[in-house]
């Protein structure tokens, strides 16, 4: 009981504090007339060749692409760990058993990827009638 009081009173006081930043920059913004650095954003993302005029649904295919890369790339790495720790376990049982476990991790890893991208695409579908 004592844990969660303390742990109460330490997420109040980081939400005063939060609150009373997020209150005093958003005075101090309106009453300096700033734009909460929107064009200096624009400016540095037109300088790197980042599309600033981009539907919300651009960006987000954009992300999920880099995101199911990135896990691909690490599907692939637990593939070759997984199978290079079965080849070096010379027959020992507790080594094949962590190996199948990396495999078998990898693999549910992966369908689990497939298939939240597969539902998402069929809602997408569904919703935007494409």
């Amino acid at each position: 009981m004592r844990l969660f009081r303390n742990f109460t009173r330490v997420l109040l006081i980081v939400f005063f504090i939060i609150g009373g930043y997020l209150y005093i920059s958003g005075t101090a913004q309106a009453y300096y007339g700033l734009d909460s650095g929107q064009a200096f954003l624009d400016s540095t993302a037109s300088e790197t060749g980042i599309d600033t005029e981009a539907d919300l649904n651009v960006q987000a295919a954009r992300l999920a692409k880099s995101l199911f890369s990135v896990v691909g790339i690490a599907f692939l790495i637990l593939m070759v760990y997984g199978g290079f720790t079965w080849m070096t376990a010379r027959g020992e049982e507790e080594k094949i058993g962590t190996a199948k476990k990396n495999i078998f991790a990898a693999i549910i890893g992966m369908t689990i990827m497939i298939s939240a991208y597969a539902i998402t695409q069929l809602i997408l579908s569904g919703i935007l009638g494409g």
